[in-house]
């Protein structure tokens, strides 16, 4: 599944179809020159075209129909993690965009794994994983760092005892190991080590371990905390602002002016300790909907992502996916808001319900009545 290296002439063959199906020069649907046609542009024989003409295959990017022809089909539909690093490093350059995206998958993955081995592991998967976490302290580079790393999460899949991790694990390890000097989430471990310590004591600690999770998946220290900032377990911070840019477009604004603003309340925080106590199923769909809802304003033919539209802007976009298939999704995300910031106690006071003044007068009957 790596990208191929040697000289050998399929592998050229496959390089070059590869990359004009990548880069669109074949277009989805499109059909091919016959097998003799393609061998005779690439100066090959038959049967190393074929030999490349099958591996694409494999790859979801070809249609072989045998008696027929060859069809290119939609690379972003059908095909595999064996794009992947293809993707990543196209021309022999980093894309910086794909590294993005890997690096943002790598985080969300990982915290989700590590959520259910801290609940379902056991004393032998808390040795190997601590073992694993002092080869990451001890790597001499970030060669035998990066190996470490991938060990490390390799058995962390396991830990949860979900299969389908450990599968997607050893997908993205055939992907991954072979790019992995150009994929720099290794390259500060030593600053990084002592958070896959508290990864691999995730069940030990209680499950309180998810933040070190998000910044191993992101290959990245904990930026300092902001004093008085909440600290986030299941949201990052930037699934933590789109929630809060949403939460003063659809709850905290209107005609309400008396309202305080998202940011003077532990509206955000609420959120979070609410999605930190569910199933993990409800994380994950929750913070993918957050994702898809900042970027869907430009597929919308906005000028700018969700955070960065003006107020009015972000309203009308609101309304327009509440009209469709996202409807019921932003409901339930709209409920989520409001239960989170009309919980808050300033919320509560300036609407008339002061919590503290309620349990007081509470108290006092309780003590005056003397039965309970």
């Amino acid at each position: 599944m790596s990208v191929p290296n040697s000289g050998l002439v399929s592998d050229r063959v496959f390089d070059d179809l590869l990359r004009r199906v990548l880069h669109g020069d074949y277009l989805a649907g499109q059909r091919l020159p016959t097998q003799r046609e393609l061998a005779a542009q690439q100066g090959v024989t038959l049967s190393s075209l074929r030999e490349a003409l099958k591996r694409l295959e494999q790859m979801g990017l070809l249609d072989v129909r045998h008696g027929d022809a060859t069809y290119v089909r939609d690379w972003r539909e059908h095909g595999t993690l064996d794009v992947l690093g293809h993707l990543l490093l196209a021309e022999g350059r980093l894309d910086a965009d794909v590294l993005r995206d890997v690096l943002e998958a790598r985080s969300l993955t990982l915290r989700e794994i590590a959520g259910l081995a801290a609940t379902r592991g056991d004393a032998n998967d808390d040795r190997l994983l601590g073992r694993l976490a002092d080869d990451v302290a001890a790597a001499a580079d970030m060669a035998q760092a990066t190996a470490a790393d991938y060990a490390f999460f390799a058995a962390l899949a396991k830990a949860s005892r979900n299969i389908v991790f450990v599968l997607l694990l050893n997908a993205i390890g055939d992907v991954y190991l072979p790019q992995a000097p150009a994929v720099p989430v290794a390259a500060e471990h030593a600053e990084l080590a002592p958070l896959y310590a508290q990864v691999a004591g995730g069940r030990r600690r209680g499950g309180r371990h998810r933040g070190a999770a998000d910044c191993l998946g992101a290959g990245r220290a904990p930026a300092p905390q902001r004093p008085g900032a909440a600290r986030m377990n299941a949201l990052s911070g930037r699934e933590a602002s789109i929630a809060a840019c949403l939460c003063d477009t659809v709850v905290a604004g209107g005609a309400n002016d008396a309202l305080p603003p998202v940011a003077r309340t532990d509206a955000i925080a609420a959120l979070d300790a609410t999605l930190a106590s569910g199933p993990a199923f409800t994380r994950v769909g929750l913070r993918a909907l957050l994702l898809a809802l900042e970027l869907v304003p430009v597929a919308l033919g906005e000028r700018a992502r969700m955070r960065r539209l003006a107020p009015a802007r972000r309203t009308a976009v609101l309304a327009r996916l509440r009209r469709g298939p996202l409807g019921g999704a932003l409901q339930a995300l709209d409920a989520l808001l409001a239960f989170s910031y009309f919980g808050d106690a300033e919320v509560m006071r300036r609407l008339g319900y002061d919590a503290e003044a309620n349990a007081a007068r509470g108290r006092a009957l309780r003590d005056a009545e003397g039965r309970w």
